[in-house]
């Protein structure tokens, strides 16, 4: 029943969506002098990651409406490259998502790169036809269709059909010759109590992708970056330690527990909530700041409402947790970068999440990255 309810509000079944009010647009802004299709030193990114909730395979791709707000984005900026990193969708999806968010780019843009790895976590890379190119892991592989090897991917739970519901997929793309980015769409452990195996799977990822020799030989000589996305799964820390928490076999949830949710979740609900929690009370920011994983990394300030985990179909001008299935709130859905090689620098113009698109228990989000090559020589 649940997963028909998604498919009806996702095909407006349920009743045309609300969207997002003017006043709310989200929080992406043009920087003067910076326009990633006429200057030649500096490379415009859009990230997206999503997590759909689509592991059965249920729910069609999105329809070209659906994804107006994707279109005005990448129109709107104009970028040279546009990432988008999923959570649990269907292998079997891939071909139809990958070409769904095609149909909302700029004709001039071209599909470098899809996998999924045999991961509900796959990556699409588009580009600027002849600006960019993905790098093979060796000579004659084809990124688009040779098998995955830990090179590319990194698998932390595989499920009885063989495809791991946790994990990464990368890739490795140059700019005009000039940059090499690391691009990693990552799923990491759930749950608040989750956070030290979180932190360990982070660690495993920066091990395999976070250093130049990394990074396929071609390409080391270039100033690089890696920009990691996702959902991450990190939360929003209570104020009493909690040792326990509510599961699909135990939904209920201790009294302690029940009171500190109650309390999280009557902030996450007003407006401004991130300026009290964030980053104070947000897991990845503190393990940053403790050395327990992502050291080095950098993120634009977050300003917009926790992404996880939201009502499925609630009304777009509220901000609404599911207080049913009790799970403490966080800024879930993420986006960091992180210098590699020298020569290359980072100003983000945007980080906001898609408050309009709200038929999963996550809202989307994303990043407008601006990489400035500095001159050589």
């Amino acid at each position: 029943a649940g997963m028909l309810a998604h498919a009806a509000w996702l095909f407006g079944i349920c009743g045309p969506r609300t969207h997002r009010p003017t006043e709310e647009a989200p929080n992406i802004t043009r920087l003067d002098g910076v326009d990633g299709s006429t200057d030649s030193g500096t490379l415009r990114v859009v990230v997206c990651t999503w997590n759909v909730g689509d592991k059965l395979g249920e729910v069609p791709p999105p329809t070209l409406d659906q994804l107006t707000w994707f279109s005005k984005l990448c129109a709107d900026q104009a970028v040279d490259i546009v990432l988008v990193g999923l959570q649990e969708l269907t292998p079997g999806q891939l071909a139809d998502w990958g070409s769904a968010f095609q149909k909302a780019l700029p004709a001039d843009f071209a599909l470098l790169f899809r996998q999924h790895a045999d991961t509900y976590i796959p990556l699409f890379v588009y580009a600027r036809v002849g600006t960019a190119t993905v790098c093979p892991l060796s000579d004659g592989v084809d990124p688009e269709t040779s098998s995955m090897t830990s090179e590319k991917a990194l698998r932390f739970h595989l499920d009885e059909a063989g495809v791991a519901s946790k994990g990464c997929v990368a890739c490795v793309v140059t700019w005009r010759g000039r940059l090499a980015l690391r691009i990693v769409n990552a799923h990491l452990q759930h749950a608040y109590t989750g956070l030290a195996k979180r932190n360990r799977q982070q660690g495993e990822i920066e091990q395999h992708f976070a250093t130049v020799s990394s990074m396929p030989a071609t390409v080391r000589h270039l100033p690089s970056m890696l920009l990691q996305f996702g959902d991450l799964n990190y939360r929003i820390n209570p104020e009493c330690l909690l040792t326990a928490e509510p599961t699909k076999q135990d939904p209920g949830g201790s009294e302690t527990f029940c009171e500190e949710f109650r309390k999280l979740v009557d902030i996450c609900e007003q407006p401004g909530s991130a300026t009290l929690l964030w980053p104070g009370r947000d897991q990845l920011q503190q393990a940053r700041l403790a050395g327990q994983a992502f050291v080095g990394f950098e993120e634009a300030p977050v300003t917009f409402s926790p992404t996880y985990k939201r009502i499925p179909g609630e009304e777009a001008r509220s901000v609404a947790y599911d207080r049913e299935q009790k799970r403490l709130p966080g800024w879930c859905d993420r986006v960091l970068w992180k210098p590699l090689a020298p020569g290359v620098s980072l100003k983000s113009s945007g980080y906001d999440a898609i408050e309009e698109v709200n038929w999963t228990d996550h809202r989307p989000v994303v990043a407008v990255l601006n990489l400035i090559a500095e001159p050589s020589g």
